[in-house]
């Protein structure tokens, strides 16, 4: 078998609604030496079987709810976990084939955080910040999204994972934030280089 250079990885981590779809399409519109790959948590849940993401949905993530129905809180179910680190195993083997790869993720456990530091290869770390209002209109606004989701996740997603880079989706356009990822990547490169 080809021996490979392993591919790079970036982690974007925020909440439900933050931007990080639009920021991995931007990114996967601007970086060098692709192809990047989505293999991220929004990809790896469609993977799912239907009733997964429907009448099991609580095995994957479980919700508690507030008196007027929105989500209050969200934890891992045991379908989620194993399919989080499932996600960091198959990410790491694209790596490892000389992929690069992108994966939109919510750390919302120690455990969760601690697979994107050490099973993917030298990971960059993005944490995506939007505020929770901005986060609440996008989610209302959006058909596929559960009320509450974003807030309950708010307060933990960011408790876990030291970044590399921050960027904040409420202030600067998906394209703006790309540039900042691209040159941070840029300036990594250099200093390994």
């Amino acid at each position: 078998m080809e021996q490979r250079t392993p591919g790079a990885a970036i982690v974007l981590n925020g909440t439900s609604s933050a931007g990080k779809s639009s920021l991995l399409r931007a990114l996967q519109d601007i970086l060098p030496g692709g192809p990047w790959l989505d293999v991220g948590l929004d990809h790896t849940l469609r993977a799912l079987p239907r009733e997964f993401l429907t009448s099991r949905w609580k095995d994957v993530f479980e919700y508690t709810y507030a008196d007027d129905g929105t989500v209050c809180a969200v934890r891992p179910g045991p379908v989620g976990n194993q399919l989080v680190d499932g996600m960091h195993r198959a990410a790491a083997a694209y790596q490892a084939c000389g992929f690069n790869v992108i994966l939109d993720h919510v750390a919302l456990t120690m455990d969760w955080a601690t697979g994107c530091r050490t099973v993917l290869i030298s990971p960059v770390i993005v944490g995506v910040r939007c505020a929770v209002e901005t986060v609440e209109q996008r989610e209302a606004g959006r058909k596929d999204r559960t009320l509450g989701q974003a807030r309950a996740q708010h307060a933990a997603v960011h408790t876990y994972l030291t970044y590399d880079l921050e960027v904040d989706t409420a202030i600067d356009t998906p394209t703006e934030c790309a540039a900042y990822i691209r040159q941070r990547l840029a300036e990594r490169s250099a200093t390994r280089g």
